[in-house]
């Protein structure tokens, strides 16, 4: 489905009409009107850069579940690891045989594809918690010790 987004920080790009651009060039964020959730466009460890030829620079980080919860604690601003909702409310469906993240490349272009931690913990398993990946564009339970890159949210309804 078409998703609702409001992109910050594009300067000059085709894009598809649903993306609605705002002047700030510096600005790293996409908001999602739908969710009212306001996301990261770069990984943690990865900063954005204004350049869509090389959107986010830097090395994507991989935390341990509890890691990357004290990150995003540490992050100030309102920043907070996803739960599994939020983070699936991104995965996008793809054609069968398509290559690449199954995720909005143009809202979030430097998409590290395997997995991304939760804040939802499995409560029928302790020890383990949800994490998404956005190469296969599904949920799975894992160790909580396990490390997996973090996309930062703000917001929502």
């Amino acid at each position: 489905g078409i998703r609702d987004y409001k992109v910050t920080g594009v300067q000059t790009c085709a894009l598809p009409i649903y993306l609605v651009i705002r002047d700030k060039v510096k600005d790293d964020t996409v908001s999602d009107r739908k969710t009212g959730l306001i996301w990261k466009r770069c990984p943690e460890g990865t900063k954005w850069t204004g350049n869509m030829s090389r959107p986010c620079e830097g090395k994507v980080r991989e935390f341990k579940q509890q890691e990357a919860l004290w990150w995003a604690q540490d992050s100030g601003g309102g920043w907070r690891l996803p739960t599994k909702s939020e983070l699936e409310s991104l995965i996008e469906k793809r054609a069968p045989g398509a290559q690449g993240p199954a995720i909005d490349r143009i809202a979030f272009p430097d998409t590290y594809t395997c997995c991304y931690w939760s804040s939802t913990e499995d409560k029928s398993d302790l020890g383990k918690s949800w994490m998404v990946s956005f190469e296969s564009g599904e949920s799975r339970r894992t160790f909580s010790t396990d490390s997996f890159a973090v996309r930062l949210v703000k917001g929502g309804k």
